[in-house]
């Protein structure tokens, strides 16, 4: 996914070295941003990601980043997990398998069926599972919901900002960030429209002011005082 666009190049990156650089140290030494990103992972797999690998890096703050196709390819997911009989690791997830009758013998059309009604809860309840999580560790959780290119599954903003917020996410909404820029120079070439170079810098450039608004998305939370 990211061939065509230097690890130099990537939001995350520009992002990290303009806050170093405009760093006045103060409060914050140094600055990294650990991407634990992959391009085929859905919702479930970044909650599993966060468990099992980030949080032993024993992060500062949580950046979860949020994609509008995100509701359907978690609910497809899980629909994957039935299918192939893999243990459910989560209660809710378990509810939901029990509420939809999902079974490992139905085919995997009405498997992604039976769960249509039910994304909003899946989304929710992982959702819920990673801000319980941060909050045990005094993490910052920060989701930053990103649009695609091309206005694809503009539809589907509300209810992502909506879950996360009351799953009691900080939410930064980057929805408009591409506004005012002929998006024939951000694709990538003509057949990959993910964000060229030129859009990653795009999506730093809006993210740091949004942070610098919010300067405390920048700092691990204080343990409380009993």
């Amino acid at each position: 996914m990211n061939k065509e666009v230097p690890n130099n190049k990537l939001w995350e990156a520009v992002l990290e070295n303009r806050l170093n650089r405009e760093n006045d140290h103060k409060l914050v030494r140094q600055y990294e941003i650990l991407n634990f990103a992959v391009a085929t992972h859905t919702p479930l797999h970044r909650l599993a990601m966060f468990e099992e690998k980030a949080l032993s890096f024993q992060p500062d703050v949580l950046f979860y980043i949020g994609h509008p196709s995100d509701r359907l390819r978690a609910s497809y997911r899980l629909a994957e997990l039935v299918m192939s009989g893999t243990t459910i690791p989560y209660d809710y997830l378990r509810e939901i398998v029990e509420k939809a009758g999902l079974r490992a013998d139905m085919p995997i059309r009405e498997l992604r069926a039976r769960l249509h009604s039910h994304s909003n809860e899946i989304l929710a309840g992982t959702y819920r599972r990673i801000v319980e999580i941060c909050r045990e560790r005094n993490i910052p959780p920060v989701f930053i919901y990103l649009p695609n290119l091309r206005a694809l599954g503009e539809e589907e903003t509300p209810d992502h900002l909506r879950l996360a917020a009351e799953a009691g996410f900080n939410v930064l909404n980057m929805s408009g960030v591409f506004d005012g820029v002929d998006e024939q120079t951000l694709h990538r070439n003509e057949w990959d429209f993910h964000p060229n170079a030129k859009g990653h810098r795009i999506i730093a450039d809006r993210l740091y002011e949004m942070l610098r608004k919010n300067p405390a998305l920048l700092q691990k939370n204080q343990p409380s005082q009993r």
